[in-house]
This record gives C-alpha cells, sequence and structure tokens, in this order.
C-alpha cells in the first residue's frame, strides 16, 4: 500500500503544487497580467485584488515542491543507511524499508528513490510548464524512451521467484509488466497527440483516445493487482520469518526461566 501511495499522492500534490505555479500572459488594461493558467480566474502574485490568497497559496505549494523534490534523496539516504550502516537485522531492514526495494535485485535497491521518482518528477514538469500540447508530448516521449531504456537495459525486478515447491514462477513478471506500462504511456501519450489533429472529424480520434485510455486503464488496474500479490507475497514470507524468531525467543527465555528457577 505504501508504493501505491506514493505512487498516487506523491503524483497528486506535485502536480497541484505546479498548476498554482504555473501563470499565463495576458495583455490586460495598462500592461501585461498573470493568471493561473489552470484556473484562468485566478491572478497571480496580486496582492490587492484578492487581498495577497494567491501569494499565500503559491508560497505554500513552493514549500510542498520543495519537500517533494527532497522526499527522493530523504528516501534514498534512509534506504542506504538501513541497508549498509544500521546495526539492525535483515528482517528489521526488510519491515523499515522493504516496500522501497524488495521487488528489486539487490544491486538495484536504489531504484525506486532514485530512478522512478525522479521520473514522475520530470513527467509532471515537463507536462506542467511547457507552453504546447506539442512540446509536453515531445517531452513526455523523451523521458519515456529514455526510462524504457534504462529499465531495458537493467532490468532492476527480481526474478528470483519460486512457488511453493521450488520451480520458477513467473520470474519475469514486474520486468514484463513495466515494459507494457512504458508502451501504453508511450501509446497513449502518441494517440492524445493526434487526436488534436482530427480536425475533419474530431470524433473519430475521440473515439480511438477512448478506447485506448481504457485499455491502459484496464492494464493498470491489472499490473497493480498483480504486483500487490507479489508484495502480499513477500510480506507473508517476512511475517512467517518473525514468526520463526519468536519461536526461537521464546524457547531461549523458557530455557532462562528455568534456569533462574533451579537457581532459586
Amino acid at each position: 500500500m505504501l508504493n501505491v501511495g506514493i505512487l498516487i499522492f506523491y503524483v497528486y500534490i506535485l502536480g497541484q503544487c505546479w498548476q498554482m505555479l504555473n501563470c499565463t500572459e495576458v495583455k490586460g488594461e495598462y500592461d501585461m497580467e498573470y493568471y493561473v493558467n489552470s484556473n484562468p480566474d485566478i491572478k497571480c502574485f496580486n496582492y490587492y485584488d484578492d487581498g495577497g490568497q494567491h501569494l499565500i497559496h503559491a508560497g505554500i505549494a513552493l514549500i510542498l515542491v520543495l519537500v517533494c523534490t527532497y522526499i527522493p534523496y530523504k528516501l534514498y539516504d534512509n534506504l542506504k543507511y538501513e541497508l549498509f550502516i544500521s546495526k539492525h537485522s535483515k528482517l528489521d531492514h526488510e519491515k523499515n524499508m522493504g516496500f522501497l526495494y524488495l521487488k528489486y535485485k539487490p544491486e538495484y535497491w536504489y531504484w525506486e528513490p532514485v530512478v522512478e521518482m525522479s521520473r514522475k518528477w520530470l513527467l509532471i514538469f515537463f507536462s506542467t510548464f511547457l507552453p504546447s500540447g506539442e512540446l509536453q508530448a515531445i517531452a513526455d516521449i523523451v523521458i519515456i524512451l529514455v526510462y524504457w531504456g534504462l529499465h531495458a537495459r537493467y532490468l532492476p525486478f527480481r526474478t528470483d521467484w519460486k512457488d511453493e515447491d521450488g520451480n520458477p514462477a513467473d520470474p519475469d513478471l514486474e520486468n514484463n509488466l513495466q515494459h507494457c506500462m512504458y508502451a501504453i504511456q508511450l501509446l497513449i501519450i502518441i494517440v492524445m497527440f493526434a487526436h488534436s489533429s482530427y480536425e475533419d472529424d474530431p470524433n473519430v480520434g475521440g473515439a480511438v483516445l477512448l478506447v485506448f485510455y481504457f485499455l491502459g486503464i484496464v492494464f493498470l488496474v491489472y499490473a497493480i493487482g498483480r504486483w500487490m500479490l507479489r508484495h502480499n507475497a513477500r510480506i507473508k514470507d517476512i511475517e512467517n520469518k518473525d514468526d520463526k524468531e519468536n519461536i526461537e525467543l521464546s524457547t531461549l527465555s523458557e530455557m532462562l526461566r528455568r534456569v533462574f528457577d533451579g537457581v532459586h
């Protein structure tokens, strides 16, 4: 659930903050004026008409943007400390920060905060501030292709999955799902970009876009479901380890109790 929270809330909060800071220049009665691009009724950096409300909201948004920019570094730093510096047991590592690294191969423990979160940050930034839909589409396509190339080059997700009998169990599931996710993102952006050129029959473009959008949503739900099942398997494995340690600790405690009972 933490992975889903990072995906949804991080993207949503960062996107809303950028929208508050994204102002469009408009020729006013006496001079150039600036209005929030997503809501032209709100005048940017205007103290006199709205009592400085936009300044206050923009200041809060800027602080949240800085926090969202700092979060990946903080997660990376905490994860690095937990894995290489702290004296916690392996089980404690998995409980504390496992949601960030257990799905990746050991050599790619940093993938979530460094690669995945930077991709989200760049996509939201360029989708918000580039002046035209064409430039936004081009920037999104370039970013997706770069990160898709990184994924294809390193295949960071674990492939050592076994079933209850010790046989391989969909070892490439998560890597393949990520390939499909990149392909669908790229296809949706291209279709949305092409839709703007359907001037003669926009209904055709809208229908095509709707079909791809629906298929993308269906696959997204499917992918999240499979990932959650894998994650639940990881959590169950951690809990089994925890139960085993508790049993061993209980046995040790029982031995100590008997020793002290014998002393007394």
